[in-house]
């Protein structure tokens, strides 16, 4: 499929288990790094140097050369793309203030958003016009991504993954 060839979508699988994050793989590498690009796991630091927080995303992807800051050169200051697995602890951050920040980063084209209760990406693409744009995928979608001309498959994201059985809510009646 034409587009899927610079981030294979298996890259971005959850691991099972209590905890899910972003995987990485070397096949993901090999591939990003045909684009120019190279994806970074939750090891690597983030730094906004237009609000000074410092994060660490669970992927990161840089296009071109990798910039550091120059306070802490263990901090890269240029992703192009970033990812998020929602958790109950972190969604609200994440969302909101997590992203006022992230938006401060003038390299950042994507910012994508897993979530671990159901099959569900969220990306948030930042456009020429500096306007950002909410695409959604579910099960059996794909979502554009602007940094690396390709698409997010949700099933190859999920793949392997047993999600939590949401349990019914009761609605009340008026």
């Amino acid at each position: 499929m034409r587009g899927v060839a610079c981030l294979d979508a298996r890259g971005l699988n959850l691991n099972q288990g209590r905890s899910p994050r972003v995987r990485g793989s070397r096949q993901r590498g090999a591939l990003a790094l045909s684009c120019g690009c190279r994806v970074y796991s939750s090891d690597a630091k983030v730094r906004i140097l237009a609000t000074g927080l410092a994060t660490y995303p669970d992927a990161s992807v840089v296009c071109g050369a990798l910039q550091v800051d120059p306070a802490d050169a263990l901090a890269m200051v240029n992703p192009t793309m970033l990812v998020e697995v929602l958790s109950d602890g972190t969604e609200r951050y994440d969302r909101g203030e997590k992203f006022e920040h992230y938006r401060r980063i003038e390299s950042l084209r994507d910012y994508v958003m897993v979530s671990q209760c159901k099959a569900l990406l969220e990306v948030y693409s930042r456009g020429d016009d500096n306007l950002w744009t909410l695409r959604e995928a579910g099960p059996g979608q794909s979502v554009p991504l602007t940094a690396l001309r390709g698409v997010l498959e949700t099933d190859r994201v999920y793949e392997g993954i047993e999600l939590p059985v949401a349990p019914l809510r009761v609605l009340a009646s008026r």
